[in-house]
């Protein structure tokens, strides 16, 4: 069992043919990645994914459905949306590559979500924003877009190289990373208390979310940091006059 690869899952985001779902399931079990996900998928049965899903039946068999990504990517430490758009503004961006080191440097231990989506669209401006990372598949101009079990394989390979030249770097068991739950509930009772005064517009509140989430992702707050800052905005809301009780 390789810490690195046993913590990396899988998360599609509403996949439209059970032919690929279970090719995503060969894909990620040749590099040895046992956990698939699946959010809001269109086709009901699976039964065609089985049939394309050689050796990895028991990958399909312990797949979940979940209703949002942000239910799907909940326990997981980071996020890393797999995108070819180039519209992405300032966000960083990596490599296939790039990510397999990060995986190694931070996945022992700790939940990693790697998150594609639909065959026909890809994810939406939401969705990677939804996601603390972006991640890119380096491709020819004249043919960008890949398949969608192509695209998991490629990034399975990657992270299965760089886990299996060298062991994950130890879990930091003192200072814990929190779950993407916790970090989700600090960015919406920060957005709440911005938008209540008057930071945000109430016409687009999320507008810097993605920013926000990014900057904790990058920064690896532990969870001690997470109930420091949750202890001051609840501050911050009594100071303000919310009503609720002082500290916490």
């Amino acid at each position: 069992m390789n810490p690195v690869l046993d913590n990396i899952v899988i998360v599609l985001v509403q996949p439209e043919r059970p032919q690929n779902i279970g090719a995503v399931a060969r894909a990620a079990k040749n590099f040895g990645i046992p956990r698939l996900r699946l959010v809001r998928p269109v086709p009901r049965r699976l039964d065609g994914a089985y049939r394309m899903a050689t050796h990895a039946t028991d990958v399909l068999d312990a797949t979940t459905t979940h209703d949002s990504l942000l239910d799907a990517t909940a326990d997981a430490s980071a996020s890393f949306a797999v995108t070819r758009r180039a519209d992405l503004g300032d966000r960083e961006v990596l490599t296939p590559r790039e990510l397999g080191a990060l995986a190694v440097k931070q996945a022992g231990g700790k939940r990693l979500a790697l998150v594609f989506g639909p065959e026909h669209r890809g994810l939406s401006n939401e969705e990677i924003g939804q996601c603390c990372r972006t991640l890119s598949i380096p491709s020819s101009p004249s043919c960008p877009s890949l398949n969608l079990s192509h695209a998991v394989a490629v990034v399975c390979h990657e992270v299965f190289s760089a886990a299996v030249k060298r062991p994950a770097a130890p879990a930091r068991e003192s200072e814990p990373l929190p779950p993407s739950a916790e970090i989700e509930e600090l960015l919406v009772r920060g957005r709440e208390l911005l938008r209540r005064i008057g930071f945000l517009k109430e016409q687009n509140p999320n507008r810097l979310q993605p920013m926000f989430r990014s900057m904790l992702t990058r920064a690896r707050v532990t969870s001690r940091e997470v109930r420091v800052v949750r202890g001051i905005l609840a501050q911050i809301e009594w100071a303000t006059g919310k009503g609720g009780a002082q500290g916490g």
